[in-house]
């Protein structure tokens, strides 16, 4: 099966550009189990087009609109929180998308990256994490059914297989891309 990494069309003609969610650290979108306060809220840096996916801009949470939400319903190991806009009266409601599962699945030797070292002066913490992708190439022998996931030790990463990205070009959604991973 082929598998492709989510990103956001950031060329999209005239699209709008969300922040933050307010009052939360926007870092525990990343963790695959969490709990949320009962209302979250999401800045508007720009206005313009919304679109049906969007990443935030600081913290590349995955934002999606109700239509996109419908068509991942079915998708096990994920889940979806509704947000509000503030400053913006929206055509559609709007979603935090939350990926539950985490792989350990890149394909090192065929991939390009660099990993943060143990003596990093910005984050030691994060020794032996990936830092950076110039080219993603995941092991689908290590990916077991998924449809949607996240990278162990990279968790901005979010891959969608093949049948799911099908699904998704097909309704005409906006303001996402995939690239190959595989």
């Amino acid at each position: 099966m082929k598998y492709f990494r989510l990103k956001d069309d950031i060329y999209y003609p005239q699209r709008w550009h969300l922040g933050s969610i307010i009052n939360i650290d926007n870092w525990v979108f990343h963790e695959h189990h969490i709990s949320l306060p009962n209302a979250l809220n999401i800045e508007l840096i720009q206005d313009g087009c919304e679109t049906d996916f969007t990443f935030t801009a600081a913290y590349i949470v995955p934002i999606v609109s109700e239509k996109m939400k419908d068509a991942l319903m079915d998708v096990k190991n994920i889940r979806f929180e509704p947000v509000s806009v503030l400053d913006r009266q929206c055509s559609s409601k709007y979603f935090v998308m939350i990926t539950e599962e985490t792989i350990d699945c890149i394909d090192e030797k065929n991939s390009v990256f660099d990993k943060f070292q143990v003596n990093d002066p910005v984050r030691p913490d994060l020794a032996g994490k990936y830092r950076v992708f110039f080219d993603m190439k995941v092991d689908e022998n290590k990916i077991s059914n998924s449809d949607v996931f996240r990278i162990e030790n990279y968790n901005l990463a979010i891959i969608f297989s093949e049948k799911i990205v099908t699904r998704l070009k097909s309704l005409h959604l906006t303001g996402f891309k995939f690239d190959p991973v595989n």
